[in-house]
């Protein structure tokens, strides 16, 4: 079976459930249709679903001023530069 001939068949599913109030479609399984019929599109696409990363921060960790951050440190006894 073709990837169009699977999203043709989850339509044809769907449809009778589209009538429904929304929240009776959504007990009877309207959402987990149409995200199949959503990741055969994409697999049709080629489009690939990737999980990202995200850093887990640390609620307790310092807060950095990122203005000033960057700035470099002045070593004590260091002279200024000239103007």
């Amino acid at each position: 079976m073709t990837i169009e001939d699977q999203i043709t068949a989850l339509i044809a599913q769907a449809e009778p459930l589209r009538l429904l109030p929304d929240a009776e479609g959504e007990s009877m399984g309207l959402p987990g249709i149409v995200e199949q019929i959503n990741a055969l599109r994409a697999e049709q696409a080629g489009v690939v679903r990737a999980v990202v990363d995200v850093p887990v921060v640390d609620p307790d960790a310092p807060v950095v001023d990122e203005s000033t951050a960057a700035l470099p440190v002045r070593r004590p006894g260091r002279p200024k530069k000239a103007s």
